[in-house]
């Protein structure tokens, strides 16, 4: 192909088509994993970021729910992608508590 407005818009519909198999690849086996394929994008970003009151609500769902959100020590970078974090949680006598939060896409 000579053209390369021809070439371009050919490139274009073959990184849709493609994106659309990868993706319903992930999803088949999400759905056969047990989970259910949540909102996240396809490269395991968040549309928006985790905030503190979403770890208070994740803890509280855990059953703890004696913890002041002045009290959350959040990671220096911004929570914006699946993955596994750790988020410290003041306490008396000048210590702190690491709890794991695993961040997940929401179905």
């Amino acid at each position: 192909l000579d053209d390369a407005v021809v070439r371009d818009q050919l490139m274009q519909i073959y990184s849709m088509e493609t994106t659309k198999s990868l993706v319903a690849i992930r999803t088949r086996a999400e759905m056969k994993a047990g989970t259910t394929p949540g909102p996240g994008g396809s490269l395991g970003k968040l549309f928006g970021s985790v905030t503190s009151n979403d770890v208070l609500e994740g803890l509280k769902a855990k059953g703890v729910d004696d913890v002041d959100k002045k009290k959350l020590v959040m990671p220096e970078q911004i929570i914006k992608e699946v993955g596994s974090y750790e988020v410290g949680v003041k306490l008396p006598h000048g210590l702190t508590a690491i709890v794991k939060l695993e961040v997940k896409t929401r179905a």
